[in-house]
């Protein structure tokens, strides 16, 4: 069994990200972060996160030039400035200048993305990242945007009030022009529908477990308060100001995504759970207490 604590979109809140790298430690488990660690654009700090200590991919915030319109930063720039410095601390299987990695845990694949690089760049990920999905048993995908065609699941960890307006349209993945490989992406995994164990994704800023809809998906709501994010929370407690999702998987059996932290309600209400069953590709079970 594998076993991951899921984080994203923390945008220099420290004390939130902190408490979500000592859970981890405490749990004995590898922290992901799905993006966007810097506050707005790319240049700004990511060392009050401790990067150093989890497994990231690159956000949409995180390869932003701080001028409009926004820009892809050159890739030699980002991987000197996110993954250089961490390699040791990491252990992943990555090349400069490239920003996208893979790590093999308890036999499990976890393959992280650059969904938004485009050009020639995309076109060494593809290539790239067919040959290392196919030399897997399962994996686990990594990337700051869910594919455009994910289909949600009403569920305690889904906001519908969110979803229930967006991804309503599969088309929308060619007018998204940021993440113009978004779509390729999808495409290259698709071949391989049946590896993939679970796709994990931020960006969004809110909550959602859905399907690809070849493969589940969960969308984490951001650690950052602001405006988008469906999750309760008081800066002030502790306990509170962590959003993380525990993810544990048996490649071929049962994903149960449980929240640890923050679950968006102030009534009182402790705990919340999803299982995904892989043998009847379905949901099968949800808890909210």
């Amino acid at each position: 069994m594998i076993q991951l604590l899921h984080i994203s979109d923390t945008h220099a809140f420290a004390e939130g990200t902190r408490d979500a790298v000592a859970l981890s430690q405490r749990l004995g488990i590898p922290l992901v972060h799905t993006g966007d660690m810097v506050q707005d654009y790319y240049g700004q700090d990511i060392t009050y996160a401790y990067p150093g200590t989890m497994l990231f991919c690159v956000g949409n915030h995180d390869v932003w030039t701080e001028s409009l319109p926004r820009q892809y930063v050159d890739q030699t720039k980002l991987y000197a400035t996110y993954y250089a410095p961490y390699a040791a601390g990491r252990d992943c299987v990555q090349v400069d200048p490239d920003t996208w990695w893979y790590k093999d845990i308890e036999g499990v694949r976890l393959i992280s993305l650059d969904c938004l690089c485009d050009g020639s760049v995309m076109a060494r990920q593809l290539t790239w990242l067919e040959n290392v999905i196919a030399e897997c048993e399962w994996c686990v995908v990594l990337s700051h945007m869910a594919p455009r065609s994910l289909q949600p699941h009403a569920c305690c960890l889904t906001c519908s009030a969110y979803y229930s307006t967006t991804f309503v349209s599969p088309e929308e993945q060619d007018q998204m022009t940021y993440s113009p490989g978004l779509k390729q992406l999808y495409g290259a995994l698709l071949p391989h529908k049946d590896k993939i164990l679970i796709e994990l994704c931020g960006h969004e800023h809110a909550d959602c477990i859905g399907m690809a809809p070849d493969w589940p998906v969960s969308v984490i709501g951001s650690t950052i308060i602001d405006s988008y994010n469906n999750v309760h929370r008081s800066t002030d407690t502790l306990q509170n100001r962590c959003v993380a999702n525990l993810v544990r998987i048996a490649p071929g059996d049962f994903c149960a995504i449980y929240r640890l932290g923050a679950i968006g309600r102030t009534n009182g209400e402790r705990g919340r759970m999803v299982v995904y069953d892989y043998k009847n590709k379905r949901f099968v079970a949800e808890v909210s207490r």
